[in-house]
């Protein structure tokens, strides 16, 4: 029997490479991500190695996931500056509106104008912390990130030749959340990244009529 084939965008850390290592006995998958991914699991799949912050490498990108004809893209990648928003360079903000929201909403947009390709689902990762939230620290990420966030709910009533979803965890275990981050002193439950892959994989492949979750505590 044939794997499914997968594209993980944002696979070479953290969450993205937790789903990538539990999917890689599973399915075949193409990883895009600016650094490779751990070469255990790159040895066995396709790699494209992508800055999605440069409209030039998003095309390029597009192109390559067409012709490589996926039935499911999921999308991991994002970031943005942290402290104060004036302080920050623009380009920095602008980094993270790029590939937090923009780069998103031009791949689904992409994607929804091809229809006799093999694509079923985009599942994107988001952010139970900001959404919809203020986070004074991190505004342009929060900013992308609700941005998503309410793109694809007003979507779910659109004609997409595919299911369209959004993984939204909390804070988890990685190198992104500082050693002396305030939530790991005041003691916020920090979610494990290999819990949240597997919850993350489930929900994407057995939740039906479900656009959208929320991964809390463990």
């Amino acid at each position: 029997m044939n794997k499914e084939k997968i594209c993980i965008l944002g696979a070479s850390r953290g969450l993205g490479l937790e789903i990538a290592k539990k999917l890689s006995t599973r399915a075949h998958l193409l990883l895009l991500s600016r650094t490779a991914p751990d070469a255990s699991i790159r040895a066995h799949h396709d790699f494209l190695s992508s800055d999605f912050s440069q409209k030039t490498a998003q095309e390029k990108v597009l192109k390559h996931i067409q012709d490589w004809n996926p039935e499911r893209i999921f999308y991991i990648a994002g970031g943005g500056p942290y402290g104060d928003f004036s302080k920050k360079e623009w380009k920095d903000h602008q980094w993270a509106l790029e590939v937090s929201f923009l780069f998103p909403a031009r791949l689904i947009h992409f994607f929804s104008q091809k229809d006799s390709l093999a694509l079923k689902q985009m599942a994107f990762v988001g952010s139970m912390i900001v959404e919809n939230k203020p986070y004074p620290k991190g505004a342009s990420y929060a900013a992308a990130k609700t941005a998503l966030h309410s793109l694809i709910a007003s979507l779910q009533e659109a004609s997409l030749p595919f299911e369209l979803k959004l993984f939204s965890p909390s804070y988890m275990d990685t190198t992104l959340l500082p050693p002396r981050a305030t939530p790991r002193i005041n003691g916020t439950p920090i979610l494990s990244p290999p819990k949240v892959a597997q919850e993350f994989i489930h929900w994407c492949f057995h939740a039906k009529n479900s656009w959208h979750h929320e991964a809390k505590e463990q």
